[in-house]
This record gives structure tokens, C-alpha cells and sequence, in this order.
């Protein structure tokens, strides 16, 4: 799927869902995230999303950054 961005003004914000192929299940999260996402969007962004708990796997949220498959 392709990214969508959210209508937020004031802070801008990008909805995305995907699936994770398996040559990519070794990845830790941000890394993966961070390659599906626009060039503009930096890891370190992404890192605090998924601290902050915007990221889900398999439907349940994560709050750290971990591999997509231990």
C-alpha cells in the first residue's frame, strides 16, 4: 500500500499499512517502516512514532523498536 497522508495542520502526519514480505522479516521495525515511506520522513521520526505507540504489528500496538520476527 502507499503511504496517505492525514489532514493535521498542525502537525503533519502520514497514515501507512503494509505488509511485510519474508525477505524482509529480519528487519527491525523502523527500518523497515523507514523504507516504505517518503525520503522526507527521517528513521529517527519514525522511532519516536513507534515509541509513542502509533505502530502496530498484527494488529496489536508496539511501543519499542524491535524486529518484525524474533
Amino acid at each position: 500500500s502507499s503511504p496517505s497522508p492525514s489532514s493535521s495542520p498542525s502537525q503533519p502526519s502520514l497514515g501507512f499499512d503494509g505488509m511485510v514480505q519474508e525477505q524482509s522479516s529480519r528487519m527491525r521495525l523502523d527500518s523497515w517502516l523507514s523504507s516504505q515511506l517518503p525520503d522526507h520522513i527521517i528513521r529517527a521520526r519514525v522511532q519516536n512514532s513507534i515509541r509513542s505507540g502509533l505502530a502496530y504489528v498484527n494488529d496489536q500496538p508496539v511501543n519499542k523498536v524491535v524486529s518484525l520476527y524474533p
